[in-house]
C-alpha cells in the first residue's frame, strides 16, 4: 500500500519531521535544509518510517476492532444457540412403551375419532418422570381429565405437558434443568391404565413429540 499519497500521511510526516528538529535544538522558523547535518538529515529520514508505521497502526487496530465486534457477535450467538439447544426438549420423560402415538385416534371414553395431541407411554405407577429440557413450572396439580397434570414453559414458544401422573414432584413457578424428577407415572383422570400422557407445543399449537425425542 502507498501510504505517501495520503494527507493524513503527509501531515503525520511533517509533525514527526518538526519533532526531530525540534530534539536536535534546530530552529524551525527558518529552512530546515541549511541546518541539518548528517546525522540531523539520517534522523530526519526516519520521519518517514514512523509516519508508514502510524498508518499502519491504524490499519491494524482498526481491524482489530472490527474483528473484535464479529468475536462478541459470534459469542453473542453462540449463547443465543446454546439457550435454545437447553430449552429444546430432547428427552424421552419416562422410560417406557409407547401405547398411542400423536395423531388421530378412536378415543376409549368419547367413542369416536378424535385428535390424540400427544403420546401416551405406558409403564407401572411410580416410574419417575422427568423435565425434557431446562424450563419454568407454569402448572402443577390437578386438572379434569388429565388427572394429576404438570406444564413446563421453556422459551422460545415451546412448551411441554404431562398427565395423569400418581405423585407431583414441581411446584407452580419453579425451574427446572433437563433430566429433573417432576413426577412419577400414575393413573389419575380420565385414563384407562398406568401411563403418562407427554405433549409438546410450539407456540400454542401440539405437534408430534417424537420429533422432540433424541435418547
Amino acid at each position: 500500500m502507498n501510504f505517501s499519497e495520503e494527507k493524513e500521511f503527509q501531515q503525520n510526516r511533517q509533525l514527526y519531521e518538526q519533532k526531530i528538529a525540534e530534539d536536535f535544538g534546530l530552529d524551525t522558523s527558518s529552512p530546515y535544509a541549511n541546518k541539518w547535518s548528517f546525522l540531523t538529515r539520517k534522523s530526519l529520514q526516519l520521519a518517514n518510517s514512523y509516519a508508514e508505521f502510524d498508518a499502519k497502526y491504524f490499519i491494524i487496530k482498526d481491524a482489530l476492532k472490527e474483528t473484535e465486534v464479529k468475536i462478541n457477535e459470534l459469542d453473542q450467538f453462540l449463547l443465543n444457540k446454546e439457550s435454545i439447544l437447553k430449552s429444546t426438549p430432547s428427552l424421552m420423560p419416562a422410560i417406557g412403551n409407547l401405547t398411542s402415538p400423536y395423531g388421530p385416534r378412536l378415543s376409549p371414553y368419547a367413542g369416536r375419532i378424535k385428535f390424540h395431541e400427544g403420546i401416551d407411554i405406558g409403564a407401572p405407577v411410580g416410574t419417575p418422570i422427568v423435565a425434557p429440557a431446562d424450563g419454568v413450572i407454569t402448572f402443577s396439580g390437578p386438572k379434569p381429565g388429565f388427572g394429576n397434570f404438570v406444564q413446563i414453559v421453556h422459551g422460545y414458544g415451546i412448551e411441554t405437558i404431562f398427565g395423569h401422573m400418581a405423585s407431583l414432584h414441581v411446584k407452580k413457578g419453579e425451574k427446572v434443568s433437563r433430566g429433573t424428577k417432576i413426577a412419577t407415572v400414575g393413573n389419575t383422570g380420565y385414563s384407562t391404565g398406568p401411563h403418562l400422557h407427554y405433549e409438546v407445543r410450539v407456540n400454542g399449537t401440539p405437534v408430534d413429540p417424537i420429533y422432540y425425542i433424541l435418547n
